[in-house]
Order: C-alpha cells, then sequence, then structure tokens
C-alpha cells in the first residue's frame, strides 16, 4: 500500500466513490496535519469557548502551522493554473474536515478561505492580489462578512416572511 493510499485509508475511511483519489499526496499531507492540530489543539478548547461564546482564534491559528492555504505541498505534483488557489478538491475536503468537527469553525475558514480570499483572486487587480493574497493565507489578515437588513439587523429569516408574504 502506497503512503497515499494509507493517508485515505486513515482520514477518509468513508469516501465510498473515490474522491480522495483525486487529491494528491501532498494535499492528503495537509489535511492528515489540519486533522491532528483539530483534534489535539482545537477540540480540547472547543466546548469551553462554545460556552463562553467566543471563538477560539488562538486554537484555530494553529491550523496555520499546516499551510491550509499556503503550504507548498498544496501545489506539488498537479497542474498549477493559478499560484494562489489550491485545487477545489482540495478545498472540499478542507471545508469537509472542518464541518466534521465543528461548524463555527467551518463557518469562520469558509468565510475567510471561500468569501474573502476568493473574491480577492477573482476581483483583485495582479497588484492587489500580489499585495493581499498572502496576507491573507498567512492569516495575518483575515476577511469577515457581514449581513444586516432593515428592521431584522442579521436575521434574515425575519425578512423572508415579509418577502414569502408580498
Amino acid at each position: 500500500m502506497t503512503k497515499k493510499e494509507e493517508i485515505i485509508r486513515e482520514l477518509y475511511p468513508e469516501d465510498k466513490f473515490g474522491y480522495a483519489e483525486k487529491l494528491t499526496l501532498g494535499e492528503l499531507e495537509v489535511l492528515q496535519h489540519a486533522r491532528k492540530i483539530i483534534e489535539e489543539e482545537i477540540r480540547p478548547v472547543i466546548n469551553d469557548h462554545w460556552e463562553r461564546a467566543k471563538f477560539p482564534f488562538e486554537a484555530f491559528y494553529k491550523l496555520k502551522e499546516a499551510g491550509i492555504m499556503d503550504s507548498p505541498k498544496l501545489f506539488e505534483d498537479r497542474e498549477v493554473t493559478n499560484k494562489w488557489k489550491a485545487s477545489e478538491m482540495y478545498n472540499a475536503f478542507l471545508y469537509y474536515e472542518l464541518a466534521r468537527f465543528d461548524a463555527s469553525i467551518a463557518t469562520f475558514y469558509t468565510v475567510h478561505g471561500g468569501l474573502g480570499y476568493n473574491t480577492l483572486l477573482i476581483g483583485g487587480s495582479d497588484e492587489q492580489i500580489e499585495e493581499i493574497a498572502p496576507k491573507l493565507r498567512s492569516f495575518e489578515w483575515q476577511t469577515c462578512f457581514a449581513l444586516t437588513e432593515p428592521d431584522h439587523g442579521s436575521d434574515i429569516a425575519g425578512s423572508m416572511g415579509k418577502i414569502l408574504s408580498l
């Protein structure tokens, strides 16, 4: 059994369709390291943070040690069409890793790595990307998303009743 097959068997025994086989060894190693950090660094503190309604930033930022956005391993052994963006398959598995552990952790990363970072890559000038992307990938900067609705604040469901009743 190859190292890649061993990691797939360890991380994704439920993958009956073999999607993980599309990941490179480097991508799998980053995911394996991320899972180790989740289990050893984030899991022990997540319930306490939940009870205090606080996000475990210190623990989450340990994921950058795994290189979840900037490890050179993410770009090895595959055709690189964008030097700033990991493969979509890798991102899908990273979101899965985070979501299987905790929805708030997954949401935080999805806003940062999905909405914010991808918006920069799609709409930013080359100069903006060169300046800002490294700061986002290293989590020196983080993106956010805010939504407010008149008469409802961030309760978008409250406005849905009005829309549906029209």
